[in-house]
């Protein structure tokens, strides 16, 4: 089991021919987000019925889920790429976010702390800067960074009551709520 599990995880012939498939669909789907619908057409919405099945008794063929993912799964998405979305606060990817993204994908880093990817936190260390700049903080402000929008609304609020509790003086750390 521990050798399979090995053989899965390296980089061989097969995995490279993988990762230059997902590159070439991502690459195909970003080129042509112009012309597409924002929102799913009918069809592509039905077409997900191909992704119901039950739990399968072995492993499928990478190749085929990718394969798969693309074919039903990309006409389903939401066209935020495209410049033509104007609904939540998505979309609108540059090319250069979509590169490091990948690439950050593949050093699958954990983020939380500098001895899990002490490039994470360097680059981290350095927008906090930048924002402070920015936004003309005071030099002693603090960020940050979570994994997305709904721990960030959290943390946001989560701040926010801290500091009103704190111009009330009190200090919900110490008393609680």
């Amino acid at each position: 089991m521990k050798n399979e599990l090995q053989k899965k995880l390296s980089i061989d012939k097969n995995n490279q021919d993988l990762f230059t498939k997902s590159n070439q669909y991502g690459i195909d789907y970003f080129q042509k987000a112009k012309e597409r619908n924002v929102f799913p057409t009918e069809e592509a919405l039905n077409n997900l019925k191909e992704f119901e099945e039950s739990f399968p008794e072995s492993s499928s063929k990478e190749i085929d889920i990718l394969e798969k993912l693309n074919k039903y799964g990309s006409p389903a998405t939401v066209a935020s790429a495209g410049g033509s979305y104007f609904g939540f606060v998505t979309g609108s990817s540059l090319p250069i976010g979509i590169a490091a993204k990948i690439l950050s994908t593949y050093w699958d880093q954990g983020t939380a702390m500098y001895v899990q990817s002490p490039i994470a936190s360097k680059l981290e260390s350095i927008v906090e800067k930048w924002l402070i700049s920015i936004f003309n903080f005071p030099q002693n402000t603090v960020a940050g960074f979570v994994s997305g929008s709904a721990n960030a609304n959290i943390c946001g609020l989560l701040a926010a009551r801290y500091r009103i509790y704190k111009n009330q003086n009190w200090d919900v750390n110490v008393n609680g709520l």
